[in-house]
């Protein structure tokens, strides 16, 4: 009897040990699951949080851009111009941003003949406030070119200082000198005819041509008409 109380003792105290190993073990896991978790928490925590990066600039922005925009006829007989394309191109003549407008009355003239613009083309065009939103940040602190510019500004509802605006229209040196003394401007045609030997405009316009005739003619006569605005701006 002592010797089987013996091992009974034995067994039952290797059993408890066995017991407890399985505990610690089971406490173990259990510490090393709740630190994962509390790790895994963390971590997608700080995802949800960390910053987004924005996309870059567009490398196609030059200091110098064109502008020019095709208008179509609203009201009675077409007699409202409104607009219904914008392009920009940069220094290089490549196209920045060109966008058809969704107008903003009813087209009751789409002067189709000059302006290109037919009714499928701003169909699904964005709306104007969209357009002018994405003009204005484009053309912000750059010298912007363009043939009687105050038109398409005005079309836009865009303000921009006279001082980065360059009109093919208004320089002196691509006006026509009337025989009382006064300067008259001429056609858009007629300058990119005479001093670009290109001929543009026959026909239905586009805009993204225009607007790189105007940039052709700005960057040949770029040192004097500078030098003009210097002298008389003083």
């Amino acid at each position: 009897m002592g010797e089987d109380g013996g091992e009974d003792r034995r067994s039952v105290k290797k059993r408890r040990r066995k017991r407890e190993r399985a505990g610690a073990e089971k406490a173990a896991t259990g510490s090393n699951w709740l630190a994962l978790q509390r790790k895994t928490k963390t971590t997608t925590k700080r995802k949800k949080t960390s910053p987004v990066v924005a996309p870059p600039v567009t490398g196609n922005l030059t200091r110098l851009l064109a502008i020019d925009c095709e208008m179509v006829g609203a009201g009675v007989g077409g007699s409202l111009s409104i607009l219904a394309r914008v392009s920009l191109v940069n220094s290089s003549g490549v196209v920045v941003y060109d966008s058809y407008v969704s107008p903003t009355h009813c087209v009751t003239d789409w002067r189709t003949r000059f302006s290109g613009i037919r009714p499928h083309h701003v169909k699904d065009a964005p709306k104007k406030r969209e357009v002018v939103d994405k003009v204005r940040r484009l053309v912000a602190g750059r010298i912007l070119l363009g043939h009687a510019i105050h038109n398409d500004l005005e079309a836009l509802g865009i303000e921009h200082p006279e001082t980065h605006i360059r009109d093919t229209a208004r320089y002196p040196g691509l006006m026509r000198s009337l025989p009382n003394g006064k300067l008259k401007p001429k056609r858009l045609a007629e300058l990119a005819q005479e001093e670009l030997h290109r001929t543009i405009q026959n026909g239905e316009h586009c805009s993204v041509e225009d607007a790189r005739a105007v940039l052709q003619l700005y960057k040949k006569h770029e040192r004097k008409w500078e030098h003009w605005l210097a002298v008389s701006t003083k």
